[in-house]
């Protein structure tokens, strides 16, 4: 006697006298979400793997270094200067009330190299970049150009995944830079010429005092293991879309999900191991 699955989404299966109809795996968001990071692993994997072979494609690396570096510097630079003014203005009003403002510096010098430029940046990075990168491979996916890539024996792997990869190994360097200037620009314009309330010369020995080298690498190291991470998200998701221009966007939505997440745990992993110990502050004995 034959047996029949049980009810579910799509077509019921034909019974065949003695044979026994297989049950059908029913879908459910855990086991959704398990099969898509699993997805997302394997193809983090391949992209960074494809990286070495990327160096044959260069030319087109460096255009996708420049495309980063022209439409999001002056972003990230005025997006760190608003918040460095934002948080100077509140700490000014703050530190006034308790005595002692010419402190200010600690605000910016201490919070800039460690979470206010790092944030941001994968803020600014994750909307303007990645967005970018899963809508151009989105739209090229729909419209078959992956294919055409791989009938004439170009990996899309490397050209597309890998040098977009490499751009943006050749851009956060800068952005770092640009992050940290914007963020001290935005202290210094508000707590000096706007309000008036400290020095030039006391605020920007106070906000060096409260520095060191290892926080500038620990915002660099931070800002490559925030970009590295949403950039392939956002290859994943642009090169998964099927459909039509309004899968594109459904691709978008979701990349830009997944990465305020990531950028989210990884800046606060990253400042829990560095400073979880020793919050490396020259303040008291």
């Amino acid at each position: 006697m034959a047996t029949t699955a049980p009810p579910s989404s799509g077509p019921a299966p034909v019974p065949v006298p003695g044979v026994p109809v297989p049950r059908r795996r029913r879908s459910g968001p855990v086991r959704d979400f398990l099969e898509e990071a699993g997805e997302l692993l394997v193809f983090a994997g391949q992209s960074l793997a494809a990286i070495p072979g990327t160096f044959r494609y260069i030319s087109e690396a460096l255009r996708q270094a420049s495309l980063m570096l022209r439409g999001t510097l002056v972003l990230l630079f005025v997006m760190n200067a608003f918040l460095g003014m934002t948080l100077t203005n509140v700490a000014y009003f703050l530190l006034r009330t308790l005595g002692a403002s010419d402190y200010l510096g600690v605000v910016s010098g201490y919070g800039t190299p460690r979470q206010i430029a790092t944030t941001m940046f994968g803020y600014v990075f994750t909307a303007k970049v990645c967005c970018g990168m899963t809508a151009e491979l989105g739209a090229m996916k729909i419209q078959q150009e992956i294919d055409a890539y791989e009938s004439t024996a170009v990996d899309p792997r490397k050209y597309l995944v890998g040098a977009r990869l490499v751009g943006v190994i050749l851009f956060v360097p800068v952005a770092v830079v640009v992050g940290l200037i914007g963020s001290i620009a935005g202290s210094y314009f508000e707590a000096v010429v706007v309000i008036h309330g400290i020095s030039s010369n006391v605020l920007l020995d106070v906000h060096w005092s409260v520095q060191t080298v290892n926080d500038q690498l620990f915002s660099l190291v931070t800002v490559f293991a925030i970009a590295i991470p949403t950039a392939i998200v956002a290859c994943f998701y642009g090169l998964r879309t099927t459909g039509g221009p309004a899968a594109v966007g459904t691709s978008v939505a979701r990349a830009i999900y997944v990465n305020l997440v990531i950028l989210h745990l990884i800046a606060v992993f990253c400042a829990v191991v560095y400073y979880g110990t020793n919050i490396n502050l020259p303040i008291g004995g």
